[in-house]
């Protein structure tokens, strides 16, 4: 069982885009992994103001908050070259409209999976479900379309890719 192999690994875990549903996929993921996880937060400050690491409530983890301006699709090398189990993109929903969240959460999965390779699980959220077929392209391993439910799920397809086929 994925999950339960999961909830018995310290992870490190990528979220890039972080909007306030993110606090919720991290406070899902905290209770499902053992101690001295990390989570390494991505925030593009020039479109959200970076949140503070001590907002976010992690019994579990260890929460770090670094601003990137995203002007390229490109990934920095202190990001790159860091051993992640999962990586997760949500879309900034709350900051951009669906389509410019959308297109930024494409870029970012195909910079990820560009800089990534095939290795760490690649999860992505999109807000509308007309560019799931271009995301599919993307090489993402999960991707879930949902505007109430996104994080949610997000979380529980990064700690169980069986669900996959439930979603």
């Amino acid at each position: 069982n994925v999950a339960a192999a999961l909830a018995q690994k310290k992870l490190r875990t990528l979220l890039v885009d972080l909007d306030p549903q993110g606090n919720a996929t991290m406070s899902y993921l905290d209770r499902r992994t053992i101690g001295a996880s990390m989570y390494d937060v991505l925030v593009d400050p020039e479109v959200a103001p970076p949140p503070d690491p001590e907002d976010f409530v992690a019994q579990n983890a260890t929460v770090t908050v670094q601003s990137i301006a995203r002007s390229s699709v490109l990934v920095p090398p202190s990001v790159s070259q860091t051993p992640y189990d999962q990586l997760i993109v949500l879309g900034y929903r709350d900051h951009l409209d669906r389509n410019d969240a959308d297109a930024r959460t494409l870029l970012t999965l195909l910079a990820l999976r560009k800089a990534f390779g095939t290795g760490p699980r690649l999860v992505g959220q999109i807000l509308d479900p007309n560019d799931v077929d271009l995301a599919q392209t993307t090489g993402v391993d999960d991707l879930v379309v949902s505007d109430n439910l996104g994080c949610l799920m997000i979380a529980q397809l990064s700690e169980n890719p069986a669900l996959d086929a439930v979603f």
